[in-house]
């Protein structure tokens, strides 16, 4: 369930950007034919590829969630799609597209060859950057639960785990 979970949301990103490595690394290998540039090449093409799916993919569920609620989705709402983004993924990408997918990939494809070292050296970076999303996402999910605890217990005295729980998980009123 948790498999089908993630391939129903990343799938096709994770797809895009493994064919997107590969157009990377060959395109900038062809200009420079350099390992260590196609490397960075393929790195860049694999999050151009990954988060342009995932974009286009999270504008339309929103757009779609909007039209459910029967509210609008302009550019106020645009903004917050692209900000969650960048929160849920910002730093890991950073990181995972300037030192961990070039050295993964760079790697790989130097010790088995491109075609089997790209997708390696991908799968490999991508464990990294899934457990620092992960990671950072849970540490900002106990840091809201922290202060909605500290806030209710000030209000309410101890709140239990369900009031916690509605509490956190509640989006703010627009």
């Amino acid at each position: 369930a948790l498999l089908r979970g993630w391939a129903k949301r990343y799938g096709a990103s994770e797809i895009t950007g493994a064919l997107s490595a590969y157009i990377g690394y060959f395109m900038v290998l062809g200009m420079t034919q350099n390992p260590v540039a196609s490397a960075y090449g393929a790195s860049i093409g694999e999050s151009l590829g990954f988060f342009g799916v995932l974009i286009v993919r999270r504008i339309s569920a929103d757009q779609a969630r909007a039209k459910r609620r029967l509210t609008s989705y302009g550019p106020k709402q645009l903004s917050a799609t692209i900000h969650g983004l960048f929160v849920e993924f910002g730093p890991a990408e950073l990181l995972d597209v300037a030192l961990i997918g070039p050295l993964a990939i760079g790697f790989a494809s130097y010790y088995l060859g491109p075609a089997f070292g790209i997708l390696l050296g991908k799968l490999a970076s991508d464990v990294v950057f899934y457990g620092y999303a992960i990671f950072a996402s849970e540490m900002r999910r106990r840091r809201a639960r922290a202060n909605v605890s500290s806030r209710l217990s000030s209000r309410l005295g101890d709140p239990g785990p369900g009031e916690l729980q509605d509490a956190v998980d509640t989006p703010p009123p627009r």
